[in-house]
């Protein structure tokens, strides 16, 4: 087997493997034809259901790749890969909050928290000079600050 397909089948499993767990916590918890989602009012500036989901499936898979890229290019260590696994808990998190306990302000607290960990994340990339993965993981942290606008809305909202 090809040396670089050996060292990336590791990384690749991992990302994989972290993409079906926050996929799996999404269909758990996820249901915005419920009762209750459906009584709230949403930020106009929203874009509607299905393009929320291509949009989060891309930039979820843009972190997982970013994920990859920092174990292929060996640029990580213990502090960052905890980084990485707080921020897939504050993703599952943020789904049972919401949809599962109907908790908008502790959803709001924890995408918040997700936001920093986020940005964090990100200048630590590019402090060590992992431009594929800085890249990859600036594109989710975009995302996730456009979330955490649209949950703190959501919050004022309802």
């Amino acid at each position: 087997m090809n040396k670089k397909v050996k060292s990336a089948a590791f990384p690749a499993a991992f990302s994989l493997l972290a993409a079906a767990i926050a996929a799996a916590s999404a269909a758990i918890f996820v249901n915005p034809a419920s009762e209750w989602f459906s009584s709230l009012e949403l930020p106009a500036f929203l874009p509607d259901k299905t393009v929320q989901i291509v949009l989060w499936c891309v930039s979820l898979a843009a972190a997982g790749a970013g994920v990859a890229a920092v174990l292929i290019k060996g640029c990580g260590d213990r502090k960052l890969y905890l980084m990485f696994a707080g921020a897939g808990v504050g993703i599952i998190l943020i789904n049972a909050l919401l949809y599962a306990l109907h908790s908008i302000t502790w959803a709001v607290v924890i995408i918040i928290a997700l936001l920093v960990l986020s940005c964090y994340i990100t200048l630590e990339l590019k402090k060590r000079n992992c431009k594929a993965a800085f890249w990859l993981f600036a594109a989710f942290t975009v995302w996730i600050a456009f979330m955490t606008v649209a949950a703190m809305v959501l919050m004022l909202l309802n």
